[in-house]
Parts: C-alpha cells; sequence; structure tokens
C-alpha cells in the first residue's frame, strides 16, 4: 500500500480487480483494510472481464461467463453464483468503517476490447453475453447488497458493437 499513500487524503474511491481485500504486495488483508478505514476511501469491487480473480469464498475466483474462446483456459474456474458473491460482499463489508464501506458496485471495465493481443482476445465479452451477466449476476447482487451499480465500459464508435 505504500504506492497508494500518495492518494490519502485525495483519493475517494478504491478497485483492484477483486471482489474482496487479500493479502498482496508484502501486504496483509488487515494493513489494506486499516488503510481504507484510516483515509475514508471507499473500496469497490470490480469484475476483470468475464472473471473475478479473487474473491474471499472463493479463494481461486469464479468466471461470469463460459470461455467461448479458449475451452482449456481456467477450466479450473467455477461459474460465480450471486449467492457466494453476497457472502463475499457481506464479509468485505464487515471489515470497512465509515467512508470506507462499499456504496458501489462496478461490473467491469473495458469489456468492449476488440483487438488482436492475448490480453483482449482472453477478455473480450460478446455484448449479448455482457447484458446476461449484467442481468443474471449483478443486477441481483446489487439489489441484494444495496450497493449502487455501475454499469460497464462501452465504446459505442466501434463497429464491433454497432
Amino acid at each position: 500500500m505504500e504506492q497508494l499513500e500518495i492518494f490519502s487524503g485525495t483519493a475517494t474511491w478504491y478497485y483492484d480487480y477483486n471482489f474482496g481485500i487479500k493479502d498482496r504486495d508484502g501486504k496483509t488483508a488487515e494493513e489494506q483494510f486499516e488503510w481504507l478505514n484510516r483515509n475514508g476511501i471507499e473500496y469497490i469491487p470490480i469484475a476483470s472481464s468475464p472473471w473475478i480473480w479473487y474473491s474471499h469464498k472463493e479463494n481461486g475466483g469464479c468466471k461470469l461467463m463460459e470461455d467461448i474462446y479458449n475451452k482449456e483456459e481456467r477450466w479450473w474456474m467455477k461459474m460465480c453464483e450471486v449467492d457466494t458473491l453476497v457472502e463475499d460482499i457481506e464479509y468485505t463489508q464487515s471489515h470497512l468503517e465509515g467512508k470506507a464501506k462499499m456504496r458501489h458496485i462496478f461490473m467491469n471495465n473495458e469489456g468492449y476490447l476488440n483487438c488482436d493481443s492475448v490480453q483482449c482476445l482472453r477478455g473480450k465479452i460478446p455484448s449479448d453475453v455482457q447484458v446476461d451477466i449484467m442481468r443474471n449476476t449483478f443486477m441481483p447482487l446489487a439489489e441484494r447488497t444495496g450497493l449502487d451499480l455501475v454499469s460497464p465500459t462501452f465504446k459505442f464508435d466501434a463497429e464491433y458493437y454497432s
């Protein structure tokens, strides 16, 4: 969290492409909770394209859609379940105080990528699947947790989505 100290007192929210705080970068989860609470920085759970890399309940993460590009990739990941994600949010929320309490949930960021790099190909979510993930996972999740849902970003001028 040392690299984040520069944002103490200026940032109002923080996300890390996870659904919970875990030990990382030499800091324990408890140290990270303490930093968020001390600085009043809201933690926001967010998916990383079609996957949730870490959740408190499912340590190996889970997937939001079947892998339609490479059936071998992430074969070990289970499909995400709303009940499990609700438990993750409740667990994380129980460690946050004051302004650090979660108020928002992000569906994902840049699910619209359409390029030839490995990162883009692995993260690309077809628009119809994106809508299904929003409707079947994130809308019920936001309703059950009382968090405001922030929709994914789209690049509407891209030919791929017209």
